[in-house]
Parts: structure tokens; sequence; C-alpha cells
């Protein structure tokens, strides 16, 4: 991928800057803007081809109301609906179903877990070939913390255990390792990704801008204790909600450190993952993606929408 990118915010104008896509895929979550991408691109009349929905069991909630929302993509259209048990399902799924060289794909990443994203655009890319795939992503508007902004916002709960992602797996020569860490809002989890990794250097992004005004200030401080011990020059940050300026960003990085395996671990935005991923994709050689997956995920992380937006990723 070379420095020039699209990437549209979802209008009534949308359909005319896309081709029909064959295949479109989302994720059944009970946060409120789970389905908010498909209503969207039906009200713009953008053909969506078949359509699929990812059943995971580990975000399906126990809470009534919450998963009322949860089972509304039962009252939606979808030809395809995967029971995600376990983890792997839906790269299974995925394998069997037939997806012909050449395909456009469209994929809500809003809902997805970010090893999940990684997982299916690497089967998208690496098994099926597919060349185009147009990625939607619905902004939070206003994000759901527990008990106050600066005390405790946990999407990845419970015990952790820090893992390489698979087929993202340096087979490069290199001996030194530099950790690339996009920062979330989670209290303490950089700071064990860090030392898990044991790394020879570290860089550290911050999403900034971001969707919501403040919340730079969120992650900054919830992850202060991390950050003092990282030199100003190793803490950066990217557009929250651009991927090929993360891509870019990735580039920059790897000709400053072109003898080092690249360790990407992305707790920031979808967005963020996105752009690390398509990085990755085209850098298999020196780079691996790790992430600490956890016991559990608290899907309830924000209460509104914003906007809409579609990136264009061409391989």
């Amino acid at each position: 991928m070379n420095k020039l990118y699209e990437m549209y915010e979802v209008s009534s104008d949308l359909a005319s800057k896309l081709q029909g896509i064959d295949f479109c895929m989302f994720a059944a979550h009970y946060d409120n803007r789970s389905y908010k991408i498909n209503t969207d691109l039906e009200s713009i009349q953008l053909p969506l081809g078949q359509r699929i929905i990812f059943n995971y069991h580990k975000f399906i909630p126990t809470e009534t109301v919450d998963k009322e929302i949860y089972d509304s993509y039962k009252c939606l259209r979808f030809e395809h609906i995967f029971d995600c048990t376990s983890d792997g399902d839906d790269v299974n799924c995925l394998i069997d179903l037939d997806i012909a060289d050449g395909s456009i794909v469209g994929i809500d990443i809003s809902s997805f877990s970010i090893p999940d994203l990684f997982k299916i655009i690497y089967l998208l890319k690496e098994i099926k070939r597919v060349k185009t795939i147009y990625a939607f992503y619905n902004e939070p508007d206003h994000y759901h913390f527990e008990n106050g902004v600066f005390t405790n916002y946990e999407y990845l709960q419970g015990e952790r255990k820090y893992q390489t992602l698979p087929g993202y797996y340096s087979s490069g020569d290199q001996e030194d390792e530099l950790l690339v860490l996009f920062l979330g809002y989670d209290k303490n989890v950089a700071e064990y990704v860090r030392k898990e990794a044991n790394t020879h250097e570290v860089i550290a992004i911050n999403g900034f801008p971001a969707y919501i005004l403040k919340s730079k200030d969120w992650s900054l401080m919830n992850n202060y204790d991390f950050l003092t011990n990282l030199p100003r020059d190793k803490i950066l940050s990217v557009n929250a909600t651009n991927p090929f300026l993360v891509y870019n960003s990735l580039v920059d990085i790897k000709n400053l450190y072109p003898n080092y395996i690249l360790n990407l671990c992305v707790l920031g935005s979808k967005p963020m993952a996105l752009g690390a991923c398509v990085f990755s994709l085209e850098n298999s050689s020196n780079v691996k993606v790790t992430y600490p997956y956890p016991q559990h995920y608290n899907t309830k992380t924000s209460r509104s929408s914003s906007k809409s937006w579609c990136y264009i990723i061409e391989f």
C-alpha cells in the first residue's frame, strides 16, 4: 500500500463511490451501535450481497435488556449465521464459504474483537485472495465507564494470556525486537504487555485526535505509570479514526528500525487495528502481532453512536 488512501463518511452519496459488495460481515453484539452500519447501508441502498453475522458466544450478555440488543440481528436479513462457540470458529466458517478470487468483501469492524478482526482479514487476503475490502466503522459518541472516567474502564477483564496471533509471527532473522503498543483506556494493561513482551525497545502510540475530545486525556491518565518510564520521543500520536495514517506511521517506524522485528500490540481503536493489520500483512517478514487475550470481554463499552466511516483497502 502506498501513501494514497480512500475513506468516506457514510452518507447518501457513498453508494456512487463504491462497487457492489459480494459479502458483508457483521458481529452480533450488545453495544448500542452494533447494527447501525447495517441500517445505514440499507438506507442509502448500497447492495450488500450475502450478509453474514458472527454469533460469538463470548459476547452473549446475561442481562435481559442487553440480550435484547444482542438478539436484534434475528430481526434483520442475514443469509449466513455463524455460531462461534469457541476461538477459531470464525476462521473455520469462512474457509468453507465460497468467496471467489477478487471478490469485494465488506466488514463492519465496530463489534469484532481485535484478534478476530486480524484473523478474518488474514484469511480474506491470504486464503481467499480477496483484493478489495470495504471496512465500515461506527464511532462511539459516548463511552461507558462503570465507576468513573479515571477509575475503571475495563474492556479486557479477568486474567490475561499474552500471545502471538496465529498467522502473524515473523519468519525473519532479526535478533532485536521493538514493541509498538497502541494505547487504550484499560488501566495497567499496557504495563502488563510491556513486561510480557520483554523487548529491547518500546514505542507507545496514543489515539489523537480521538472521537471524543477529552478521550486523549483519559488514555494518557490511565496509562500514566507506563508512560512515565518512556522517553518523550518514544510516545507518538496518530488519528484514532484513520487506519491509513496508522499504516504510514508504521512505515516510518520500520524505516527507523530496519533491523528490528516490530511487535505490534493494539489496545486502541478498531481503525488503528485495521491499519496495523494491513501493515502486518504487507510486511510479514519482520512483523509479528501480539495481544493480551482476556478471560472475558466487557462488551458494554459505549452508550451511543456518532459518525460512520468506510475505509477502502486494496491489496
